[in-house]
């Protein structure tokens, strides 16, 4: 083979990335509160009465592993975890007990949590991450409502020669975020609730 034509195949498969292949994202979810997550505060103190005995944890996704997709795959773990840690933060407002047992009795307001999705797609410019969830409240055992909530949050970064796909730091805030609005909708729909029990 000619030395030129060695020259432009080895620059065109340089451009494209041929040299080396990023290898995938792989995340343990862990839950964090954004800065600017403003949710709605309860009254502090034993008179608030907004008292969650029970929270139940369902990950109803097809497919557990995988988030989606940038440049590159990405893998996560722990969903189950990562969406109790965000609900026990809520805590701070008064609408948790500290101790939340999930085998408790039906007594008081539970919560009954089916996370449906949990989606990241993106080219290296740019990554969308989603949850999707639903809620069942039950009051002493009964059913009040089923409420479906989304959470939708854009990372956007100008890629300069060199620069690498979006990591796990980059996969994990973004979707905390999308969480921290699902969290948002839940406590307002708590508050609600309260006041007309």
């Amino acid at each position: 083979m000619k030395p030129v034509l060695v020259f432009i195949l080895g620059s065109i498969c340089l451009l494209q990335g041929c040299a080396s292949s990023p290898e995938p994202v792989r995340v343990h979810l862990k839950y964090s509160p954004g800065d600017n997550r403003q949710i709605p505060a309860a009254i502090r103190g034993e008179n608030s009465g907004l008292r969650i005995a029970r929270l139940d944890i369902s990950d109803m996704r097809v497919d557990r592993e995988h988030l989606g997709s940038t440049d590159v795959p990405i893998y996560g773990s722990g969903a189950s975890d990562w969406v109790r840690s965000g609900l026990l933060s809520l805590s701070e407002f008064g609408y948790f007990q500290p101790q939340v047992d999930s085998t408790a009795p039906p007594s008081g307001l539970s919560l009954k949590v089916s996370l449906n999705r949990t989606s990241c797609r993106g080219t290296l410019m740019h990554m969308r991450c989603t949850v999707l969830m639903e809620v069942e409240y039950y009051l002493d055992g009964k059913f009040i409502q089923k409420t479906p909530y989304y959470g939708a949050e854009m990372d956007d970064r100008s890629i300069w020669v060199g620069t690498s796909h979006f990591g796990e730091d980059a996969v994990i805030k973004t979707l905390n975020s999308a969480l921290d609005q699902c969290l948002v909708q839940i406590g307002t729909d708590i508050k609600k609730m309260y006041k007309g029990l």
